[in-house]
This record gives structure tokens, C-alpha cells and sequence, in this order.
């Protein structure tokens, strides 16, 4: 996605001065790829919000492994009301329109959002398998193990993680002589 946006200067066309106007795709293709995009949209809200809301209706369930679900969940939820939108709209204008709609800037800050809800629900999926290890094979320690205390610090070093990730993927691009 990130591949999408190149250098534009001021959003005016090469040929003149006049502003660019936004052009949709107009393909078959990129219609139903929108459509489907915005089901998937739709399906993700709702079934993630679902999730969080059993997961507090289940009082039952282990409440360590419960942190990661919800982490996971806050992570998707960012993911499908932030990025996917805006992935949506790459979808259906051509990279120079849509960058002219959205602006430098947003488009900016929106690649290092992304970067930052993707990488955090990687490693909330990663810490809910590592959790689950845990408790399947050395089910006797767990409770020394995994302590709630643990979890949350792990739940603060995955956001921090996937925050320091997203503000250096410009300077890391820049240095590895990529756009």
C-alpha cells in the first residue's frame, strides 16, 4: 500500500497550472473489488465488535488470554475504520487522484497509522498463540507464568513496538534508498 503514493508536488498536472480532477477508475474490476472491500468493511466492524462484546459477557473465560483477544480486536478495529477506507479509495481512483483528494499530508500520517494497526494486530495474534502454548504445554506453571501484570506489559510492548516501527518506516525507506 505504501507503493501506491509517489512524489507529487502540488497536485496541478504537468501540463498547466490548472488542479488535477479526480478520476475514477471506472473498471468492472474496481467496482467490485469496492463493493467487496466495503462488505469486508462492514463484516469486520461487526465481528470484532461481537467478539469484545463476548468476551466481556464471558466472565468464565481466562481473563489473561482475554487481554490479547480485546488487543487483537482494538487493533482490527483501527485497521478496518482507518486503513481499509482509505485503501478504498486508492482502489477506486487512479494513485494521482487519490492522493489529490486526500492530501500529502493525510496520506502521510495515514501510511504510518497503518503501519502501526498492522504490525500491532501481527503481534496481538502472535502473543494470543504464545499465551495459548504456554498453557497447553506447561499447564502446571501458567499462573507463575503468565500473570496479569505480564500480560498488560506485553499488551504496552506491542503497542510500543508497532509505534516505533511506524515512525521509522520514512527514515528506514529513506536510508535503504526507497521514495
Amino acid at each position: 500500500m505504501a507503493d501506491f503514493v509517489g512524489n507529487i508536488s502540488n497536485g496541478s498536472t504537468s501540463l498547466g497550472t490548472e488542479p488535477l480532477e479526480p478520476a475514477l477508475h471506472g473498471t468492472a474490476a474496481s467496482f467490485v473489488s469496492a463493493s467487496l472491500i466495503c462488505l469486508l468493511i462492514i463484516c469486520a466492524l461487526a465481528a470484532n465488535t461481537f467478539v469484545c462484546l463476548a468476551v466481556y459477557k464471558q466472565r468464565s473465560a481466562r481473563r489473561i488470554t482475554r487481554y490479547f483477544i480485546i488487543n487483537l480486536c482494538v487493533a482490527d478495529i483501527f485497521i478496518t475504520v482507518i486503513s481499509m477506507p482509505v485503501w478504498l479509495i486508492f482502489l477506486l481512483y487512479d494513485h494521482r487522484s487519490a492522493f489529490h483528494l486526500l492530501g500529502e499530508s493525510f496520506v502521510t500520517i495515514w501510511r504510518h497509522v497503518d503501519i502501526l494497526c498492522g504490525t500491532a494486530s501481527i503481534l496481538s495474534l502472535t502473543s494470543i498463540s504464545v499465551d495459548r502454548y504456554i498453557a497447553v504445554s506447561r499447564p502446571y506453571s501458567y499462573v507463575e507464568c503468565i500473570t496479569s501484570r505480564r500480560a498488560l506489559f506485553m499488551i504496552g510492548g506491542i503497542w510500543s513496538y508497532s509505534i516505533t516501527v511506524a515512525v521509522l518506516f520514512k527514515p528506514l525507506r529513506e536510508f535503504k534508498g526507497g521514495k
